[in-house]
């Protein structure tokens, strides 16, 4: 018979041990299906859930549990989660723009409309006026193809800039939308920078040390940095997908070709429709 939530609890208060041990027993299975819903990866699924039980053992979590365990421990591997999913760290991390010596926030533009401009110093933040790219490199695990091995790219300027997922391959491609000739700037980058300019609107002495918060975030639903969010939650999740038919054998040539192409056309468009760039289409 499958123990109850409060018969769980009951026990770990008599034995600990044993306690933890009939949680995980009950839980386990199913907080590796929810991990593995946000994190898109089985092996990194079963290290969270793990790593929970394991906070929970060390800070002897459950005699602050009064109600539902299940609810305690769904909410704890899905913040661990989180905090190691690709979504989370592009949309939190590579796109930060907080102060935390003032405390100010870009996002916090959201309580502003596009009209209401309101300028924040942010060369303290992970993004400043002089970041040109942000890289987040998704390795693999033993006995996994290194080949696997993943860097989602956000060139030019990170806050106006959307994901870019690359690998090494044989022939060494790239998305065209990261690459150019010679000296001349990639498509990404150009595009990227036009939108700092809105981002940054004056270059005067230090102003260009002050962002327009409402550019990044505001009530109207039209800053840049949030309006490539879908945008980047749907390359993330196409290129989810894609990785999960490779393994165990690694990237596919031709797939890889088909998905930059996809890049580059679905980029391009969406850079055109939310923000009027490049103006030749």
């Amino acid at each position: 018979m499958i123990p109850t939530d409060q018969e769980i609890i009951e026990l770990f208060h008599e034995d600990n041990r044993q306690g933890l041990k009939m949680a995980f027993d009950k839980y386990y299975t199913l907080l590796c299906i929810h991990a593995e819903q946000i994190t898109g990866d089985l092996h990194l699924a079963e290290d969270v859930v793990q790593s929970v039980f394991i906070k929970c053992w060390e800070n002897q979590s459950f005699f602050t549990v009064h109600s539902s365990l299940r609810s305690y421990l769904f909410t704890a591997v899905r913040n661990a989660s989180n905090k190691l999913s690709v979504t989370h760290l592009v949309e939190n991390i590579a796109t930060s723009a907080w102060n935390p010596y003032s405390g100010q926030d870009a996002r916090n533009g959201i309580r502003y409309r596009e009209s209401e401009s309101q300028f924040m110093y942010f060369q303290d933040c992970i993004n400043r006026f002089s970041s040109s790219a942000s890289a987040i490199i998704q390795g693999v695990k033993k006995n996994e193809n290194p080949l696997m091995t993943t860097m989602w790219s956000m060139v030019g300027f990170p806050l106006s800039s959307a994901v870019v997922p690359v690998w090494i391959t044989p022939e060494g491609t790239l998305p065209s939308i990261i690459t150019a000739p010679g000296k001349e700037h990639a498509p990404i980058c150009d595009w990227a920078m036009e939108l700092k300019n809105r981002i940054i609107p004056s270059m005067r002495g230090s102003t260009k040390y002050y962002l327009d918060k409402v550019q990044v975030f505001n009530a109207d639903h039209t800053g840049i940095t949030q309006q490539l969010i879908p945008l980047n939650r749907q390359i993330i999740k196409r290129t989810k997908n894609l990785i999960q038919e490779w393994t165990p054998d690694g990237p596919v040539q031709s797939r890889v070709n088909d998905h930059y192409g996809w890049l580059d056309r679905t980029i391009e468009e969406a850079y055109n429709n939310l923000f009027g760039i490049p103006d030749n289409l």
